[in-house]
Formats: structure tokens, C-alpha cells, sequence
């Protein structure tokens, strides 16, 4: 009848629609998984953040993602690390600013707030400082550690389309991996200068590999192990929902 094929059509949509949730999330698992496997090499933090930029920029569909690293007694913000797209390079020009140039911002870095903007949400200040265009959506983490705000992450896009609480929830995790890699970088760079001025500098150099060499196969393991059991779950669960939501009878064996 009628109203049997409406029903049908409707859970036909529903289920639709939960496929294409379960496809974000394992996306957004795979870009988390390559970023903390990237930076659990024994690469320098730099090189690694210049490398994952494009690559994460352009899975994300994003027009730039800066880095900026804070001075905080000089209240400068300087580049760390960037990218752009072609649109984002025309749109979202990447900028160094100082607390003079933009201080409601900078102070609200400082004091560890993130920043979600809609199109045509952006503050003025920061649409004419960074040449934002109207239709420009604005996500910015302050990445802290050693109970100081080091520096930020600047996500930008001119799609016109806001932020899911699906993205701002990737970028997040993606930005806590960025700020755990780079407090690993600051750490060993000042074990290394402070061991310089005495005679177990090399042994300390020595010690400090053998444990990198062993954070990377312990990171290897726990991905291996995780990004399986990741995609059993949500495909199982997925796949419970659909039964109890279709209400279909079949063998306890099979569910």
C-alpha cells in the first residue's frame, strides 16, 4: 500500500543517512590515525608539521591551516608553519600579528580560548586584518603546554558551509596530536641544550633515541591494533542499529 512504501522509503533515508555518518567517522578516524602516526616518527616536529599541512588541508577540504608560535613578552604571534590552497592563498592570506594589531584576540589566545566562526560570522578586526572574504568559516585552537599558551592552529575555509560538530571535534583531536608533538620537541630541544655544556651530552642524545625508537613502536602497536577494532565497532554497531530500527527478525547466530 501507500502507506507501506512511505514507510519504506523512510527507513530507506534513515539508513542512508547512518551509512553516511559511519563513513564520516571512519574518515575522520583515518586523518586522526595518519597525523599521530606522522608525528610519532623520529622526524624533527618541524619538518613533520610542514609535511602533514598539505596533506591534512587538502583531505579536510580546507583553503589554509597556519601554525603560529606566541612570544608572549613581546605579545608577537609569528609563523610556524603554513598552508594554503590557490583559494586560500587569495582569500585567507596568512599574517603575523602582534597584541597592538589585534589585542581582543591575541588576549583571548592567551588565555587559552578557541574560536568558532560561521560565514559571515568573523569579527570585523579580523576580516579586514586577514583579508577574510564574507563567505570564509574560521576554526582557531590555542595549543598549550608547560602551563603556558604556546602557540595556535588557524583551520579557515570559503566554502560557505559552517563547522560540524563532527569537524570541530577532528580538528580538536588533530590539534591536541600537534600540541603533544610539539611539547615532546620543546622537551628534548632543552634537554639537548642543557646537556651541551657538560660531558654526558652524547650519552644523553643516546638515551633520548632509544627512547624515541621505542614511543614509535609502542605508537605503532596501539595503531595497528586500534584502527581494526575502530572499523569492527562502528560497522557493528551500525549494523545493530539498522536491525533494531527495521525491526527485522533473524537468528540470534547471525546477530
Amino acid at each position: 500500500s501507500g502507506v507501506d512504501i512511505t514507510e519504506r522509503k523512510r527507513m530507506e533515508r534513515a539508513l542512508e543517512q547512518e551509512r553516511s555518518k559511519l563513513q564520516v567517522m571512519l574518515s575522520h578516524e583515518s586523518v586522526i590515525s595518519t597525523v599521530a602516526a606522522r608525528f610519532n616518527s623520529t622526524d624533527p616536529f618541524e619538518k613533520n608539521l610542514d609535511e602533514l599541512l598539505p596533506l591534512f588541508g587538502q583531505t579536510a577540504a580546507l583553503d589554509s591551516v597556519v601554525v603560529w608560535q606566541l612570544d608572549q613578552p613581546a605579545g608577537r604571534a609569528g609563523i610556524y608553519s603554513r598552508w594554503e590552497s590557490a583559494k586560500g592563498v587569495r582569500y585567507a592570506l596568512a599574517r603575523e600579528f602582534s597584541r597592538d594589531d589585534l589585542p581582543d584576540f591575541y588576549d583571548g589566545l592567551v588565555k587559552g580560548h578557541a574560536l568558532a566562526a560561521a560565514p559571515g560570522k568573523i569579527d570585523s578586526e579580523l576580516l579586514g586584518y586577514f583579508k577574510f572574504s564574507a563567505d570564509c568559516a574560521l576554526l582557531i585552537f590555542p595549543l598549550s603546554f608547560g602551563g603556558k599558551v604556546k602557540g595556535a592552529i588557524r583551520y579557515s575555509r570559503t566554502n560557505g558551509m559552517d563547522w560540524s560538530d563532527e569537524e570541530v571535534s577532528m580538528f580538536g583531536a588533530v590539534s591536541e596530536i600537534v600540541t603533544n608533538a610539539w611539547e615532546r620537541e620543546s622537551e628534548f630541544q632543552a634537554r639537548l641544550a642543557a646537556e651541551r655544556s657538560n660531558t654526558d651530552s652524547v650519552q644523553m642524545v643516546e638515551r633520548a633515541t632509544r627512547l624515541a625508537s621505542l614511543g614509535v613502536i609502542a605508537a605503532g602497536i596501539t595503531h595497528e591494533i586500534n584502527q581494526p577494532l575502530n572499523a569492527i565497532r562502528l560497522t557493528s554497531d551500525g549494523t545493530m542499529m539498522w536491525i533494531e530500527r527495521n525491526r527485522i527478525d533473524l537468528p540470534d547466530k547471525i546477530i
